[in-house]
């Protein structure tokens, strides 16, 4: 069973966060650098803005992975605007 440190209801500015074993709720990250080791970690109801994603670990298997690109891919999506246009200039749907 995995012990995190739990983050709830704070925003983070300006800031170097290690989201290795650690727990974030309904957090906000602001300009941050997110440092992504390897280790568990969760991201609950939070959203990041203008921030960096910084992988460093060493990838051991596809199933691992895997489930590092589901458990960060909606904060990675939050971070996107809403609108994108494509490459032929057409607005997406938001």
């Amino acid at each position: 069973m995995t012990t995190f440190l739990i983050h709830e209801g704070r925003t983070f500015e300006d800031q170097t966060i290690y989201i290795t074993g650690n727990a974030y709720v309904g957090c906000t990250f602001k300009r941050c650098t997110l440092v992504y080791a390897g280790l568990p970690y969760r991201i609950v109801d939070s959203q990041a803005i203008a921030c960096n994603l910084q992988l460093s670990w060493l990838v051991h298997d596809r199933k691992q992975w895997l489930d590092f690109l589901k458990n960060i891919g909606p904060i990675v999506a939050n971070m996107l605007p809403r609108e994108l246009e494509s490459p032929t200039g057409d607005k997406g749907a938001s």
